[in-house]
C-alpha cells in the first residue's frame, strides 16, 4: 500500500525528486569525496 502511494507521489513529483536527488548527492560528494 505504501509503496504504491510512494510511486504515484513520484509519478506527481518527478521534477521535485530529481531536484532532490541532485541535493542528496551533491551533500553526499561534499560529505564522502
Amino acid at each position: 500500500m505504501i509503496l504504491v502511494v510512494f510511486l504515484g507521489l513520484w509519478r506527481r513529483k518527478r521534477l521535485s525528486y530529481q531536484k532532490f536527488r541532485i541535493h542528496v548527492e551533491m551533500n553526499l560528494s561534499a560529505v564522502w569525496p
